[in-house]
């Protein structure tokens, strides 16, 4: 797949993710948490390679080459990556590769500008590709790209989370050879205030606005589409949105509008319940509609098209070819707007 191997805000996040989770796991034991950052949960026969004081970095964007705004770019946002590391889940990065990466962004003092850290983005994006992506095709990765994206080049993707940490459950009842701590929404819906500690991290430097926040908002500014795989997500990209641009609209495209009011509301980085009033996915493949998110102005729009999380295992939209559909329709009347905004067309 066409793949960036290392861009800017990759580099970024991989780097600034390590002082991020220390600060997140100040107070941890050297096991870590029962539920938190697989990133800092070591078995006992780890705990000298990593852990709460010694992190393995949070998982950069997956950035297809042609991603930009001029080419209408798809942003894939999902909640919270789960676990993926080998001994410790099902999907298997190896472990050697991961603490290689770590180490070669330490040898870079953790600067998002130094050669070594480039590096280490380089070498995670390529492993994650052949010891990830590569091998799942049924559950997360395959179903997005094979199903979902069927029509859609990966070069124009970038697939993201909110949480850029694994957030997970420590199973102590594991297989032998494989923890196999498991995640997803009920979990973190199940521990919310904890997991909002991921999005809400801030920098050092006194910004007031949190890293992650700024992360997804600057993916945000290269996409025309924004897909958010289920509930949880969808609500924390309006959520974002609307701490990044506090004038921002959101509603629906047909009529009668229907805005997410809770999604709007709640405090910039106070994390409650997406399900007041959510919105499902169903909704939207039922009035071939989608969610239109505007900086208040016409120069400045994006097409929202919230669809079920790959693993929901849907009844009403299985393969996604509901999805597909909409998806479609969504793509050419952007397109004809797109003229229309740029004053191309002939509206007499």
């Amino acid at each position: 797949m066409s793949f960036l191997p290392a861009d800017p805000l990759n580099c970024e996040i991989i780097a600034l993710s390590l002082g991020l989770q220390r600060e997140i796991s100040r107070h941890d034991g050297p096991v870590g948490p029962a539920i938190g950052a697989q990133q800092v949960m070591p078995k006992p026969e780890h705990g000298h390679l990593f852990g709460p004081q010694n992190p393995l970095p949070w998982v950069p964007d997956i950035v297809g080459s042609a991603f930009s705004l001029e080419n209408n770019g798809v942003l894939i946002v999902g909640s919270s990556y789960n676990g993926f590391i080998e001994g410790y889940s099902q999907r298997s990065l190896r472990l050697s590769d991961y603490l290689a990466v770590r180490n070669l962004i330490q040898a870079g003092h953790e600067d998002p500008a130094h050669p070594s850290v480039a590096a280490a983005c380089t070498k995670f994006a390529a492993d994650f590709e052949a010891q990830v992506i590569a091998p799942d095709r049924a559950t997360y990765y395959g179903t997005i790209f094979d199903r979902l994206l069927r029509d859609v080049p990966a070069s124009r993707v970038c697939l993201t989370d909110l949480c850029k940490a694994s957030y997970v459950r420590r199973n102590e009842l594991g297989k032998p050879g494989c923890r196999d701590d498991y995640g997803g929404d009920n979990l973190i819906l199940s521990n919310l205030t904890d997991w909002s500690r991921y999005l809400t991290a801030k920098a050092s430097d006194g910004d007031p606005v949190p890293l992650p926040y700024h992360w997804l908002w600057k993916r945000v500014q290269n996409c025309s589409f924004i897909i958010p795989l289920g509930v949880l997500a969808q609500y924390g990209v309006c959520k974002i949105f609307k701490a990044m641009l506090p004038g921002a609209t959101i509603e629906s495209r047909q009529r009668p509008k229907i805005v997410p009011r809770n999604l709007i509301a709640s405090p910039p980085y106070d994390w409650d319940s997406p399900y007041e009033n959510h919105i499902s996915a169903t909704r939207w493949h039922a009035n071939d509609d989608w969610l239109i998110l505007s900086d208040g102005t016409i120069s400045k729009k994006w097409f929202m098209l919230p669809v079920y999380h790959p693993c929901a295992r849907s009844s009403t939209d299985p393969d996604f070819s509901k999805s597909r559909s909409v998806l479609l329709e969504m793509e050419n009347v952007w397109n004809y707007q797109a003229q229309l905004w740029k004053g191309r067309v002939n509206t007499d």
